[in-house]
C-alpha cells in the first residue's frame, strides 16, 4: 500500500470532498491533532462505518503510521476512498 506524503495531503486537505481521519485515541487526540482532522479511533472504525460518506476521500493519520495502516485496509475493503498518510511524528509527541 502506498503512503501519501504530508506535502500531497497538504495540498488537498482543504478539498470539500477531503476527510483528513485521525485514528489514535481520544486522548492522544486531545493532546494534538491536525487542525480540521476528525476523531474515529481505530477500534471504533467498524461500528461508525457507516456514519461515514463514500463519496468523500478519507486520509487517514496516526503517529506511527501502523494504525493508519490498518484503518485504510479497513475502509478499502468496504468500498470507501481512502489514502494511508505517512507517519506524522508531530501526532507521536507525548508532550
Amino acid at each position: 500500500m502506498d503512503k501519501v506524503t504530508l506535502a500531497e495531503l497538504d495540498k488537498v486537505k482543504n478539498d470539500k470532498d477531503v476527510v483528513v481521519l485521525d485514528v489514535r485515541t481520544e486522548e492522544e487526540f486531545e493532546k494534538n491533532h491536525l487542525e480540521g482532522s476528525v476523531n474515529i479511533p481505530n477500534g471504533s472504525l467498524n461500528a461508525k462505518l457507516e456514519e461515514l460518506d463514500k463519496d468523500k476521500d478519507y486520509y487517514v493519520v496516526c503517529g506511527s503510521g501502523m494504525r493508519s495502516m490498518t484503518a485504510t485496509t479497513i475502509l478499502k475493503a468496504n468500498d470507501f476512498k481512502a489514502h494511508d498518510v505517512e507517519a506524522v511524528e508531530e501526532l507521536a509527541k507525548k508532550d
